[in-house]
């Protein structure tokens, strides 16, 4: 797990997996998987090596499924 400082607004708009990571504070392995199961956030199939994730659509989909 990985921990940062950063603000949210500090990452730009369009993230790799390496950054989604870093962001949510989860290992990229996590996002493969859930990309691969269905379960993650929702992401942009850029082409067939190549995947991309909006910052707000990730911070949306971290709101939803906080735990309260």
């Amino acid at each position: 797990m990985n921990t940062t400082t950063a603000h949210p607004r500090e990452f730009p708009p369009i993230l790799t997996t390496e950054q989604v990571a870093e962001l949510t504070g989860l290992n990229r392995s996590w996002f493969d998987r859930a990309r691969k199961g269905g379960f993650g956030p929702p992401f942009l199939h850029i082409t067939s090596r190549i995947i991309r994730y909006e910052r707000d659509v990730v911070l949306d989909w971290c709101r939803e499924h906080a735990t309260r």
